[in-house]
């Protein structure tokens, strides 16, 4: 097991985090209201976009994690990627948030957004995986895995929630707050994002260790990364799980604005309920690791998925009208908020665990191929949330601002927190049916796990020294007959050379 991990790389972990959830927020919460109410791009091209880049990426993402883990420097393989995954995904952000109706013709903004839209998804790619794929390979104790996966986890929620809760007023003051346009708001905030991106990831960059290897890593061929896609059966379990955990949370987060703007006829509750879910998302990061120690990952996995069953279904009967009381939304929305966030902590220490079942199984480590499914996971969730959502909006007759039909704000009410709740219902019964990596079976495992690691270590020091004694007896016979030898001073012993002078 390793040993403890320095608060000074935990704390430059969690940094990365934050300044890396400051773009995906931003992105997940702003960008589809920005290209439907801003852009002015119809809601049925936006979401065959969301969709088309996903799909693109489910190619991207592995391809990414193949060549992460053929990465050899002197920094490791993770570190150099997430800086230059920073550098060129903080590049794409001004352009995608640039309103390019003023100068282009409406094909010409298709294009524009669509073409800007994908090098963003590519390009976070670069650094996505990378991050995340430091949980398996910076500790491989449970106990410190569960501390380490909180950490980047409650920093992304801060950041995350940042972004959400002070985005809008901080948009509205920036663009016509100042006297320029809604678009100008939009740019400018995004610029802030861009900095706070950067300085993020560049201090987790030059901080972060990777302290767990295998003693001896072959070099990973496209057949071994398609065995630990397909054969790894428990990664093709969390894939599920996440693509259908992070589908649910998306077709929220992906419309909550819609929510306040148009079903509780209240925007300026907004950064008020954010908050509140902000904070109970905080609390459940941290007491995560207390709860499993005192109970079990699966204890707080099916608990987790029942509160937001609970939060999104009572939003659905009791918070989703224009009398609502606000108060009891709130806590709806706040009960399902740390049903996520214990969610978000259990899904990325269950896919750590499968980086060990995979060395288990096959005798290969591969922490970015497996932490690429992630990455492609939670993007085509996303994708698949703003399709659904963006179809939603089509179909029940959606106009942007202007007060929407009694069908249309059912259609977002059922999208929003019916189908959300039906899906996290599923992942209940796949985790319930499929996962095994826990109890006994998984001690038992990471038990025969390291007693491999120390048997390919002593094998690996056997050959050293093997290849050491070799090398030091062709020397002594290449000396034989030589000035100095042996053989040529009968006044030195004629034993042979001992292979420790």
């Amino acid at each position: 097991m390793s040993s403890s991990v320095p608060l000074k790389e935990k704390a430059s972990f969690g940094i990365g985090a934050l300044g890396k959830s400051t773009s995906f927020w931003f992105m997940n919460a702003y960008l589809m209201v920005f290209f439907t109410d801003v852009v002015g791009l119809s809601p049925a091209y936006v979401a065959f976009l969301f969709l088309f880049a996903r799909l693109w990426d489910a190619f991207n993402d592995p391809l990414m994690g193949f060549i992460v883990d053929n990465t050899k420097t002197r920094w490791g393989k993770f570190r150099p990627w997430i800086f230059i995954g920073a550098v060129i995904n903080a590049a794409i952000i001004p352009f995608l948030f640039f309103d390019p109706s003023q100068i282009l013709s409406p094909v010409g903004v298709m294009i524009w957004c669509g073409v800007f839209y994908i090098l963003w998804g590519m390009t976070f790619t670069v650094i996505d995986i990378p991050f995340w794929s430091l949980i398996p390979a910076i500790s491989s104790d449970p106990r410190e895995r569960d501390v380490i996966a909180v950490i980047p986890r409650t920093c992304s929620m801060i950041g995350g929630q940042c972004v959400v809760i002070f985005g809008l007023p901080l948009i509205t003051w920036l663009g016509t707050g100042i006297g320029a346009t809604e678009a100008d708001g939009y740019w400018r905030f995004a610029m802030i994002v861009v900095a706070c991106f950067l300085s993020g990831s560049i201090v987790c960059a030059v901080n972060v260790r990777e302290h767990v290897t295998p003693p001896v890593q072959k070099k990973i061929t496209i057949r071994d990364m398609l065995t630990l896609l397909f054969k790894n059966d428990q990664l093709v379990v969390i894939i599920i799980l996440t693509v259908i955990n992070n589908m649910a949370q998306n077709l929220v987060n992906g419309t909550i604005i819609y929510y306040f703007k148009y079903i509780l006829n209240n925007q300026d509750i907004y950064p008020y309920f954010m908050g509140a879910g902000a904070i109970a998302q905080f609390v459940a990061f941290l007491s995560f690791p207390l709860i499993v120690q005192r109970t079990s990952r699966k204890f707080v996995f099916i608990g987790s998925a029942c509160m937001v069953i609970t939060g999104y279904f009572g939003l659905f009967v009791a918070g989703s009208h224009a009398d609502s009381n606000i108060f009891v939304a709130g806590a709806l929305y706040c009960l399902g908020s740390a049903g996520s966030a214990f969610t978000l902590v259990c899904t990325t220490v269950m896919l750590a665990d499968t980086v060990d079942y995979g060395e288990y199984k096959f005798d290969t480590r591969s922490e970015s191929i497996v932490f690429s499914m992630q990455t492609m996971t939670a993007k085509m969730a996303g994708a698949l949330a703003g399709f659904t959502s963006s179809l939603t909006l089509s179909f029940v007759g959606y106009v942007p601002n202007v007060p929407q039909s009694e069908e249309t704000i059912l259609g977002l009410r059922v999208v929003m927190f019916i189908v959300s709740s039906i899906l996290i219902l599923a992942t209940i019964i796949i985790y319930f049916r499929y996962y095994r990596l826990n109890g006994t079976f998984y001690k038992n495992m990471m038990e025969k796990l390291e007693q491999s690691r120390a048997r390919k270590l002593e094998q690996k020091a056997r050959e050293h020294q093997q290849g050491c004694e070799s090398g030091t007896t062709d020397i002594a016979q290449s000396n034989i007959g030589q000035p100095g030898s042996a053989e040529a001073a009968p006044a030195r012993s004629s034993a042979a050379v001992d292979p420790e002078s």
